[in-house]
């Protein structure tokens, strides 16, 4: 029987938890991107409009809720897929204030603690744009709920609710593959403590539960083989047979990452201490270690579990990733800690509530304590407001327009970056927008056109396994049998016997058959770009800032290349032009990034710039010491330049 006291208690406790909520769903839609943005932003919006496959694993579950959402009235397909996102991320902040409050007691602190959660970096980016780790994150509470409520009632008809949610899970994000581990791990051992032994546990109901969820994530994962067969607009790994879908699904195109670059000492530290500066960033330190502290002490095989959950996630993926110390790479495992930060969130509102019930002894200690931490949550919601705020951000959707406003009727387009391609992706499949350009790469892989004029020999040569450095002979056969007009994101290698010409086009190269006319045109001055200042820190417009400066620069570059024997002074003028764009592209996206330093060299070494080149190639090797290629690309420009002087 409930008392009124309890029962009044209970409903101020809801109302915390829902209004947490509400107040975080209303900043994140007013916030929310309305056009595409970078990264795969443009790749998902695709996949949910055309109900297509995106990159492996596929993220059926994802398409298909994203895909209703996108078909929403009154919004763009990318605001709607946006909307997804800010939706799930602010059940997701609700839900977590819900679980705190269930764990601790004390709703206030939950709030609070699900409040400095929701303004971290990490979490709020992506709860504004189209992105599959805001429903991730809210599949990840779900299954923390169902463990609590197993782990506090032990009623083992919660274990249908993890089956449930694991498997939907396992149907969003291979998060869920680490997280099954300490899961499971709890579940035994919370058995194993009320039964007797490991004889006395219930090994028929597990299986069951795993039969469940294999079974809750096999028939989202039907969707791949039928949508492909409706050969969508993205059908990437084109998954229609069995050995196909077991592909897309287990990741194999990306299984080179495991081993690309040496697991070796200093390398291992530096990932080490790149992932420890982004869990720095996100305002948890020290509150959640001091929480830790208190959760070991009252409630020690909870806090294993979370400090389980928080380490498979960030060592499984910093493991498959193997990231190289770069901002791109920072950008790419910036969000795969954050089922790590939803257990410092909890962590902190045990924290909060220890303060709140000791401050509860002194007049005015408890609505201070109140004041402190919500002052701390409102200076990191203010000045990480302005960088966060997706509002009006056009960067991803005008580079894409540009490149095609660039490109004559019927052209080939050969992407070489997720800005461009899937910008163009969106463009022309959701906006219908030059649809007569054909993108050569849009998977990672040629899937190039006019494949049919080519000899059997080149066309067995086109699969999704091919490496980058081999494609270039197969390109150079398709140029030639064209005839289309042919443009390259990245300088095309050709041999001197095809006869093809390479001009700069803008932001692109082109290919001139042999023969050719070089065409009039000035692309530069079709594009239209956004107010340079106001790229907000976002890593998508940092990039394309530095690739119009690089593009700039690889002009001036091609002016004097070494094969027409310029004149040694207005080189030497012409390098210096090329060279301050360069550094000043190096100064927005980073003038220490070790990729970034090494593009700058390749880009100065290609025309014959080896001096210029060999300064960027010895500050990106201090940057990336073990990096095999970019020491390749050291010597070689050192014995070029003797040979040169």
């Amino acid at each position: 029987m409930i008392t009124h006291t309890e029962s009044g208690l209970r409903g101020q406790k809801w109302v915390w938890v829902i209004g947490t909520g509400g107040a975080v769903l209303a900043l994140y839609v007013l916030m929310m991107a309305r056009m595409v943005t970078g990264e795969d932003g443009g790749e998902f919006v695709t996949a949910a409009w055309t109900f297509g496959i995106p990159h492996p694993p596929g993220y059926p579950l994802y398409c298909l809720l994203a895909g209703g959402c996108c078909r929403l009235p009154g919004l763009t397909p990318a605001a709607g897929v946006a909307l997804f996102s800010a939706v799930c991320a602010a059940v997701t902040v609700s839900l977590l204030a819900m679980l705190a409050t269930k764990l601790f007691g004390d709703a206030l602190a939950a709030a609070m603690a699900a409040l400095l959660f929701a303004v971290t970096p990490a979490f709020w980016k992506h709860a504004l744009i189209p992105e599959v780790y805001a429903p991730t994150a809210l599949l990840t509470v779900l299954l923390w709920l169902a463990v609590v409520e197993f782990d506090r009632t032990g009623r083992r008809t919660w274990l249908w609710g993890i089956a449930v949610a694991t498997g939907l899970g396992l149907a969003m994000h291979n998060t869920f593959l680490l997280l099954a581990f300490p899961t499971a791990m709890l579940v035994l051992w919370r058995d194993r403590s009320s039964a007797n032994g490991f004889v006395g546990l219930p090994w028929r109901l597990y299986a069951g539960c795993v039969l469940l969820a294999l079974c809750g994530w096999a028939v989202w994962q039907l969707y791949l083989p039928i949508r492909s067969l409706a050969d969508p607009p993205l059908d990437w790994g084109n998954p229609e047979t069995w050995s196909a879908w077991w592909r897309h699904i287990r990741r194999t195109q990306y299984d080179f990452m495991v081993m690309a670059q040496p697991r070796i000492w200093p390398r291992v530290v530096a990932q080490i201490r790149m992932m420890g500066s982004l869990y720095l960033e996100q305002g948890f330190f020290p509150l959640d270690l001091l929480g830790f502290a208190l959760l070991w002490r009252t409630c020690r095989h909870r806090a294993v579990y979370l400090a389980g959950c928080a380490l498979v996630v960030v060592t499984g993926f910093t493991f498959w990733q193997n990231p190289e110390p770069t901002r791109e790479w920072r950008l790419v495992m910036s969000v795969f800690p954050i089922p790590a930060y939803m257990a410092a969130t909890l962590c902190v509102a045990l924290l909060l509530s220890r303060l709140r019930h000791k401050a509860g002894a002194f007049r005015i200690g408890r609505p201070a304590i109140t004041l402190l931490i919500g002052a701390y949550i409102l200076f990191l919601f203010a000045i990480r407001f302005p960088e966060m705020d997706r509002r009006g951000f056009t960067w991803a959707r005008d580079y894409g327009l540009n490149l095609l406003r660039s490109l004559p009727t019927n052209a080939v387009y050969v992407s070489n970056s997720d800005h461009g391609s899937f910008s163009v992706l969106y463009l022309q499949s959701v906006e219908g927008i030059r649809r007569d350009v054909a993108n050569a790469r849009v998977y990672g892989y040629l899937t190039p056109p006019d494949t049919d004029r080519l000899p059997k020999q080149w066309r067995e040569r086109i699969n999704p396994f091919l490496p980058r450095s081999r494609e270039w002979p197969v390109l150079e056969q398709l140029v030639l049998v064209s005839d289309r007009p042919w443009f390259f994101e990245q300088y095309p290698v050709f041999s001197a016997a095809s006869g093809i010409r390479v001009i700069p086009w803008g932001l692109l190269w082109r290919a001139l058959k042999p023969g050719e006319i070089v065409p009039e045109g000035n692309p530069w001055a079709l594009y239209r770009w956004p107010d340079f200042r106001d790229r907000r820190k976002d890593f998508t417009a940092d990039l394309i800032a530095c690739d119009l400066l690089f593009a700039r620069a690889a002009g001036y570059l091609w002016q004097v290349r070494a094969e027409i024997r310029p004149d040694p002074t207005v080189a030497a003028a012409w390098r210096q032009r090329a060279v301050t764009l360069i550094n000043t592209g190096l100064e927005i996206y980073g003038p220490d990034d070790g990729a970034m330093l090494n593009n700058a060299g390749v880009l100065c070494a290609r025309f014959g710039a080896y001096r210029e080149a060999l300064s960027y190639f010895e500050r990106a090797v201090r940057s990336l010491p073990w990096s095999r290629s970019i020491r390749a690309n050291l010597e070689r420009c050192r014995s070029r330049l003797a040979v040169q002087e």
